[in-house]
């Protein structure tokens, strides 16, 4: 992604040994984990104002799945792929249409999404990553407090990082990066997205 005339020289005087870190997640325990910063992108939804009510009247009249690791009743996680989302033709193409640089730049044919949406005071979403996929993303539909947004964690799970966001914001990020959704204050709808 840089071009090698473009890449500062001046940080290979400045580089350090990583320290192995722990990350509690059982699949991967056999390997050794090194923390590196990594990216975070964000962008605004295309045409998020004109679309936001009709968004989540079609999310109110999609199916929802149980929960399995986390506690939220209104998803979609679990639903099967046939089974038609009520609010795929509204954010689908603006989804392709937002993401063209990371399908063309890494060949990325293929994304699956799903809604949460938090109730507030009780709903959280637990620490976890995403496997099976090249990036993962977000966009907030409605995000009635700040504070409820995505919270990323450094491997070592002692430090936690929020990116500033707005209703309307997307972040896309490297899948493997863990991540929760705190206890949320407020209103709270999300799609969630992998490109794979």
């Amino acid at each position: 992604m840089f071009r090698d005339d473009k890449v500062d020289k001046s940080i290979l005087k400045s580089i350090k040994t990583l320290r192995k870190c722990w990350f509690p997640s059982p699949e991967y325990e056999e390997f050794d984990l090194y923390e590196v910063p990594t990216f975070l992108y964000k962008k605004s939804f295309p045409d998020h104002k004109e679309i936001r009510e009709d968004l989540l009247k079609s999310i109110q009249q999609t199916p929802v799945s149980p929960s399995k690791f986390h506690t939220l009743k209104r998803h979609d996680w679990d639903v099967p792929p046939n089974v038609p989302r009520a609010y795929d033709h509204i954010f689908s193409p603006r989804l392709r249409k937002l993401c063209q640089p990371f399908f063309s730049k890494l060949g990325i044919q293929e994304y699956r999404y799903w809604f949460n949406q938090y109730e507030p005071g009780v709903d959280e979403c637990f620490i976890h990553c995403h496997q099976h996929a090249t990036i993962s993303g977000i966009y907030y539909i409605e995000l009635e407090k700040k504070q409820d947004a995505t919270i990323f964690v450094s491997p070592n799970a002692r430090r936690g990082y929020q990116v500033p966001v707005k209703e309307g914001d997307v972040l896309l990020w490297d899948p493997m990066v863990p991540h929760l959704a705190p206890k949320t204050r407020g209103a709270k709808t999300i799609i969630s997205f992998n490109l794979i």
